[in-house]
Protein backbone atom coordinates (compact mmCIF):
# COMPACT_ATOMS: atom_id res chain seq x y z
CA UNK A 1 0.00 0.00 0.00
CA UNK A 2 1.21 3.54 -0.75
CA UNK A 3 -1.01 6.06 0.93
CA UNK A 4 -0.07 8.67 3.70
CA UNK A 5 -0.88 8.80 6.87
CA UNK A 6 -4.01 11.79 7.90
CA UNK A 7 -2.05 13.23 10.84
CA UNK A 8 0.87 15.19 8.57
CA UNK A 9 -1.15 18.17 7.07
CA UNK A 10 -2.78 18.63 10.27
CA UNK A 11 -1.30 21.64 12.39
CA UNK A 12 0.84 19.80 14.61
CA UNK A 13 5.01 19.64 14.27
CA UNK A 14 6.31 16.69 12.56
CA UNK A 15 9.28 14.94 15.29
CA UNK A 16 12.28 13.61 13.69
CA UNK A 17 13.85 11.03 15.02
CA UNK A 18 16.44 11.30 17.65
CA UNK A 19 19.90 9.48 17.90
CA UNK A 20 22.59 8.04 16.26
CA UNK A 21 21.04 6.03 13.53
CA UNK A 22 23.81 3.74 13.88
CA UNK A 23 22.89 3.25 17.62
CA UNK A 24 22.55 -0.72 18.62
CA UNK A 25 19.64 0.25 20.70
CA UNK A 26 16.78 1.68 18.88
CA UNK A 27 13.45 2.56 20.82
CA UNK A 28 10.14 3.19 19.30
CA UNK A 29 7.27 4.91 21.05
CA UNK A 30 3.48 5.83 19.83
CA UNK A 31 3.59 8.87 18.82
CA UNK A 32 4.93 12.36 19.92
CA UNK A 33 3.03 13.98 22.53
CA UNK A 34 2.09 17.86 23.28
CA UNK A 35 5.62 18.91 24.38
CA UNK A 36 7.51 17.09 21.41
CA UNK A 37 5.35 18.03 19.06
CA UNK A 38 4.38 22.06 20.18
CA UNK A 39 8.06 23.61 21.66
CA UNK A 40 10.27 20.78 21.86
CA UNK A 41 10.50 18.87 18.71
CA UNK A 42 12.33 15.86 19.76
CA UNK A 43 10.62 12.21 21.12
CA UNK A 44 10.23 11.54 24.47
CA UNK A 45 10.71 15.20 26.27
CA UNK A 46 7.17 15.17 27.61
CA UNK A 47 6.15 13.73 31.24
CA UNK A 48 6.54 10.01 29.92
CA UNK A 49 9.74 10.78 28.03
CA UNK A 50 11.39 12.15 31.16
CA UNK A 51 9.93 9.21 33.20
CA UNK A 52 12.19 6.90 30.57
CA UNK A 53 15.56 9.42 30.41
CA UNK A 54 16.04 9.59 33.96
CA UNK A 55 14.71 6.51 35.16
CA UNK A 56 14.60 3.46 32.70
CA UNK A 57 17.54 4.17 30.61
CA UNK A 58 19.50 4.43 33.95
CA UNK A 59 18.62 1.12 35.14
CA UNK A 60 19.47 -0.43 31.92
CA UNK A 61 22.88 1.01 32.44
CA UNK A 62 22.00 3.48 28.98
CA UNK A 63 22.39 7.03 28.15
CA UNK A 64 20.24 8.64 25.92
CA UNK A 65 23.20 9.81 23.38
CA UNK A 66 24.12 6.58 22.51
CA UNK A 67 20.50 5.28 21.40
CA UNK A 68 18.16 6.20 18.82
CA UNK A 69 14.82 6.92 19.90
CA UNK A 70 11.38 7.71 17.20
CA UNK A 71 7.72 6.96 16.64
CA UNK A 72 5.85 4.85 15.02
CA UNK A 73 4.18 8.32 13.69
CA UNK A 74 6.14 11.47 13.56
CA UNK A 75 3.16 14.07 14.17
CA UNK A 76 1.14 14.11 17.25
CA UNK A 77 -2.89 12.38 16.53
CA UNK A 78 -5.69 14.73 17.17
CA UNK A 79 -7.19 14.37 20.63
CA UNK A 80 -4.03 12.77 21.81
CA UNK A 81 -5.29 9.50 20.64
CA UNK A 82 -3.68 6.37 20.04
CA UNK A 83 -2.21 6.86 16.00
CA UNK A 84 -4.78 4.43 13.94
CA UNK A 85 -3.10 1.26 12.42
CA UNK A 86 -3.67 2.95 8.78
CA UNK A 87 -2.15 5.85 9.75
CA UNK A 88 1.21 4.12 11.40
CA UNK A 89 1.76 1.91 8.10
CA UNK A 90 1.01 5.12 5.83
CA UNK A 91 3.66 7.19 8.37
CA UNK A 92 6.09 4.88 9.84
CA UNK A 93 7.92 3.49 6.34
CA UNK A 94 8.68 7.01 5.31
CA UNK A 95 10.69 7.67 8.29
CA UNK A 96 11.21 4.84 10.61
CA UNK A 97 15.13 3.42 9.12
CA UNK A 98 15.09 0.13 8.34
CA UNK A 99 17.11 -2.34 10.42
Amino acid sequence: MSYRCSICPNKSRCVPGDGPLEAEIFCIGEAPGYEESEPGGRPFIGRAGREFNEHYLGLAGLDRDEIYIDNTVSCRPDLNRKPSSREIWGCAPHHLPER
